[in-house]
């Protein structure tokens, strides 16, 4: 499979999940502050963007496998670097809210701040290895 291909058919995979993600959270927080509904409900409507996560961890893990070596190795490169920047952030603000007054850092953040971290390691190292990615 080319890289086009396989990259046209994570994007397939991705936006309808983060779409799915996003609103199913949206909506979740929405019920939750403005709707009575027992936690059963809202423990049920939570497995929506739980699944959606995962769909797309899987399109993820797939256009990772479907690439060349090379580009395989920018992919992982910057899935580590988003990794790290996560556990360092977490960790980091976790210690900060213990022992400070800092505010509490929900902890649905972590996907965007993954995600931030992971496109902008996937630019400087593809720009870095000269890959045209």
């Amino acid at each position: 499979m080319s890289q086009k291909q396989a990259r046209r058919r994570y994007i397939s995979i991705f936006i309808p999940s983060m779409a799915i993600y996003f609103s199913g959270t949206l909506g979740i927080s929405l019920a939750a502050k403005y709707q009575s509904l027992p936690s059963i409900a809202l423990y049920g409507l939570a497995i929506i963007p739980i699944l959606a996560l995962i769909a797309w961890m899987w399109a993820q893990w797939r256009y990772i496998n479907e690439l060349d070596e090379f580009l395989r190795m920018i992919e992982i490169k910057a899935v580590l670097v988003g990794v790290a920047g996560v556990m360092a952030i977490a960790a980091g603000w976790g210690i900060a809210e213990m022992l400070t007054d800092a505010p509490n850092l929900p902890v649905i953040w972590i996907v965007v701040i993954f995600s931030v971290l992971y496109g902008l390691a996937q630019m400087v190292i593809t720009r870095r290895e000269g890959a045209d990615h």
